[in-house]
């Protein structure tokens, strides 16, 4: 069991790497609408992993995100192109752990499991850590200022450990889908962020835009779909 959380950590570690690779690569209004493929993702691998039945609403769902993401990759520079693959990479293992966690939440409590899954992605982004500094030509210090580390402690325990036991904690009562579809929200906020205190918006185009509005739509029409089907599938039993 130990080596299951661990390993699943490892995953986490790969995931955060991807990300920031993606907003590194292009920007970080790409790298979070890239993200948004998880719930494609997320509602192919579910069933699978899981082996339950497939749902045909949720694939739906995840499909009417392609053509924004198309929107998005045509919109965007080639050069561009690795940061958005780092992204979907990114979003790619979401998935997977998010469903493995899913698998594994009634095995063990929300807190062990982030102790376990976080500590083991600490360990593996502190043995890559001095590499990136030796390969990368990175004009900061490899100890953070006092700022630095109060911003770096609010990100580790507010926004990233204590939003990551919430979510296993919603798991135990939502599936895995409905999880990395919230967190599709992420686009809506971090994107006006950027554009706020990056400046990042004068890259970006109206079909940009257009193919973000279309992956946020499959988010909020998500209740809808889900609450008419299962009212379909209450009256048939009836």
């Amino acid at each position: 069991m130990l080596f299951r959380y661990l390993g699943i950590g490892v995953l986490v570690a790969v995931h955060w790497i991807l990300f920031f690779a993606s907003i590194k690569l292009s920007n970080p209004s790409i790298a979070l609408v890239c993200f948004a493929t998880v719930s494609f993702f997320t509602a192919l691998l579910e069933p699978l992993i899981l082996r339950t039945r497939l749902k045909g609403y949720e694939i739906i769902l995840g499909l009417m995100i392609l053509p924004g993401m198309i929107l998005v990759v045509n919109s965007t520079d080639l050069k561009m192109m690795n940061g958005i693959w780092a992204g979907i990479g990114a979003a790619l293992l979401a998935s997977i752990f998010t469903v493995l966690n899913k698998k594994f939440i009634d095995d063990t409590g929300p807190r062990l499991m982030t102790f376990l899954e976080m500590g083991a992605a600490w360990i593996v982004m502190s043995l890559i850590l001095p590499f990136y500094y030796l390969v990368e030509d990175v004009n900061v210090s490899f100890w953070p200022s006092l700022a630095d580390l109060g911003y770096l402690m609010i990100l580790a325990f507010i926004c990233t450990t204590l939003a990551f036991v919430l979510s296993l904690m919603s798991l135990k009562h939502i599936s895995a889908f409905a999880t990395n579809l919230s967190i599709n929200l992420e686009p809506v906020y971090g994107i006006l962020l950027a554009a706020v205190f990056l400046k990042d918006y004068e890259e970006l185009t109206s079909e940009f835009y257009f193919g973000c509005g279309m992956i946020l739509t499959s988010i909020f029409i998500y209740p809808m779909i889900k609450s008419y089907f299962q009212r379909r599938a209450i009256n048939s039993y009836r």
